[in-house]
């Protein structure tokens, strides 16, 4: 990134070939008129470009393919770090920085799920609204038929519609009978013998 926006001289996020040109004999120390060589060369005669500028995502993708092009640059930091506050200082930094974003992810899974969590309690009132307390604990496998924000359900015509509401009527009511006159034993054996 500190390459990309030092060579990006006007500062719009993009800059061209002749810039990466410049880059390079800058980052190889190569005076005017000379050129790189060995696998730096070969690297370079490798490039493809996908257009006159490139932006910061095709100058990643050219460093993750030929890292050696860049890699003074890298060398450069890496001094850097060992004599100004010592490789150690700067190795727990990065951590610290490491664990404010980890921190920072956390909280916002941690609030992203409160909210699904909430959403999720809204729609389970909305059903169990509509079936009623008893059956909405006891008939759970009937809650997707009452759930207004189901897909198979979003796309019903009107008609579709009215037919969904006399089965689910039809169901409400066999259900209340179920529990007002519960099946006994004698039943039972009425029901085997009339069979």
């Amino acid at each position: 990134k500190v390459c990309f926006y030092c060579f990006d001289q006007d500062k719009t996020g993009f800059f061209s070939i002749d810039d990466l040109n410049n880059l390079m004999n800058v980052v190889h120390n190569i005076k005017t008129g000379g050129t790189v060589k060995g696998n730096v060369k070969a690297s370079w005669m490798l490039l493809e470009f996908k257009a006159d500028q490139l932006d910061f995502e095709e100058f990643s993708r050219i460093h993750n393919a030929f890292p050696r092009l860049f890699e003074p640059a890298f060398r450069l930091q890496q001094l850097m770090m060992i004599h100004t506050m010592g490789e150690m200082w700067w190795t727990l930094k990065k951590r610290e920085v490491q664990d404010l974003r980890e921190e920072a992810d956390h909280r916002i899974a941690k609030v992203k799920a409160r909210k699904e969590a909430k959403k999720q309690e809204k729609k389970n009132r909305v059903v169990r609204r509509n079936m009623g307390v008893i059956k909405y604990y006891f008939c759970f496998c009937y809650r997707d038929f009452y759930d207004p924000a189901n897909s198979h359900i979003a796309h019903l015509t009107a008609e579709e519609k009215l037919e969904r509401e006399k089965q689910l009527k039809i169901m409400k009511r066999q259900a209340e009978l179920k529990l007002k006159n519960p099946e006994t034993a004698d039943w039972v054996k009425y029901q085997k013998k009339i069979a």
